[in-house]
């Protein structure tokens, strides 16, 4: 997403996928349904890209789309256009953090919503060609003996190649994963996405979002550098190498002046090593 440009942006990306899918109600309950085979009246409480941080050391979560439907029952969302091997841990992840966000100070255990945690992947899953994975828990001794805790995970996968789903959800699936258009879903959400060049706020906060990810990664590579100058100089004092030639040492290997080399050489004198040893580690 980071390199796309707003006009190139389609509804596997994550940016176009929660503002559509928030901003058209119908659609965004139409495709749950599908999934879930739950039929849903209308949604009480939405939010795209709601974040829920509540873990002890600030350590969140940022959902892609997040709604509550009129029987308070919870369903996230999520786009995954990129394989990565933790994805199985992620779903347990979220379903803690969605739990944590439904179970309000002082209510019961019995008070946790019923929740849907849905990924759409464009890719496959678990060595297999299904198009859906749904997951439950279930007794390994007696299968017939559901947990029934009311937690629902679900995979969709675009490179599914067996019979194991409706027509309307094959033609979904097609579109995301090689945008093909022909059934009258995909044609809806073609519509969208082309409406949605048009869209001046959104095309304002993509860019916004694509400055922030920017400065974030300066801010990264900036601090990645500093804390390799500490390190540089820690490893040359150590090793009794004279102060003027460090300092020579790091103009030409950093690109520092001489009063710049000097100002880091006393910041680790006056620090000492503890920040220097934790720089990077």
């Amino acid at each position: 997403m980071h390199k796309k440009s707003y006009d190139e942006l389609d509804f596997t990306d994550d940016f176009l996928f929660c503002h559509i899918m928030m901003a058209n109600e119908d659609l965004c309950i139409e495709l749950t349904e599908m999934i879930t085979g739950r039929k849903i009246k209308s949604i009480l409480k939405a939010d795209d890209q709601e974040s829920v941080s509540l873990t002890y050391d600030g350590k969140g979560v940022r959902f892609d789309v997040y709604f509550e439907d009129e029987d308070n029952v919870v369903y996230d969302i999520e786009m995954q256009s990129t394989l990565k091997g933790n994805l199985q841990k992620r779903t347990r992840y979220y379903q803690g953090m969605i739990d944590l966000n439904t179970l309000r100070s002082g209510k019961d255990y019995n008070d946790l919503s019923e929740s849907y945690l849905i990924f759409i992947c464009n890719f496959a899953m678990f060595g297999k060609k299904r198009h859906i994975y749904t997951f439950e828990n279930i007794c390994r001794e007696d299968r017939e003996i559901f947990l029934s805790d009311g937690s629902h995970r679900i995979f969709l996968c675009a490179e599914g190649e067996a019979d194991d789903c409706s027509d309307k959800m094959k033609d979904f699936l097609n579109y995301i994963a090689k945008q093909e258009v022909k059934g009258a879903l995909s044609q809806r959400i073609r519509r969208e996405v082309e409406e949605s060049r048009k869209h001046e706020k959104w095309r304002l906060d993509y860019m916004t979002l694509l400055e922030h990810y920017k400065e974030e990664r300066e801010e990264g590579r900036a601090e990645e550098r500093i804390n390799g100058i500490r390190i540089f100089i820690k490893d040359k004092l150590e090793d009794n190498i004279p102060k003027d030639n460090i300092i020579d040492k790091l103009m030409k290997s950093y690109g520092l002046t001489a009063e710049e080399a000097d100002g880091f050489i006393t910041e680790y004198s006056a620090s000492g090593t503890s920040d220097i040893d934790n720089a990077g580690r």
